[in-house]
């Protein structure tokens, strides 16, 4: 394996001929609003005591202990979204598409390229500024299964990775792999 090939991530299996095209995560602004909402939480918990100072003597006692149950709750917020990000995981093979997640158990979706009749790329106008949005791969021969890869780094290269792969799989060339193979951080 060259140094510009992505490495093919533990939990995946690839047959013989298969190659690992592009692998990556989520892109962390995804989870800003979510990073923040902790923050606040903790902020809102430093700033309780401060509070606290210039009310009746029975209240601080009160304040120290939902000072104490926001830090907790920031800190988990905090946790469980980083626990999150690290989990959904995301790669595209020379035959399939997959999307790993679950903190506590494990899900594995996967999508042969084959079933993939449409692809798109969707993202916002603060997602187009932050480079991060979704490839939607819809699939046919079954009911309603779609893969979205969200909030992904580059979705237009995802994208394209993936349609070359289609297109060079319709005109016959199905053991070439994609040229633009990456892997994402």
């Amino acid at each position: 394996m060259s140094e510009s090939e992505p490495e093919v991530p533990e939990w995946m299996h690839l047959s013989d001929n298969e190659e690992l095209l592009w692998s990556g995560h989520q892109s962390m602004w995804t989870y800003i609003p979510t990073y923040l909402t902790g923050a606040i939480l903790i902020a809102a918990a430093a700033a309780l005591p401060i509070i606290g100072v210039s009310l009746p003597a029975s209240i601080p006692v009160t304040i120290l202990g939902v000072s104490v149950v926001l830090v907790i709750a920031g800190i988990g917020v905090l946790a469980v979204t980083y626990l999150q990000y690290r989990t959904h995981l995301y790669a595209i093979t020379t035959e399939q598409v997959f999307h790993r997640s679950g903190i506590l158990s494990r899900n594995i979706d996967q999508v042969r390229m084959e079933q993939i009749q449409n692809t798109s790329c969707n993202q916002s106008v603060v997602e187009r500024l932050l480079s991060f949005g979704t490839v939607q791969l819809d699939t046919a021969g079954t009911a309603n299964v779609e893969l979205n890869l969200w909030g992904i780094h580059g979705p237009r290269k995802v994208n394209r990775i993936v349609t070359n792969r289609l297109n060079e799989m319709s005109t016959g060339s199905r053991n070439q792999p994609a040229q633009e193979s990456t892997q994402a951080t």
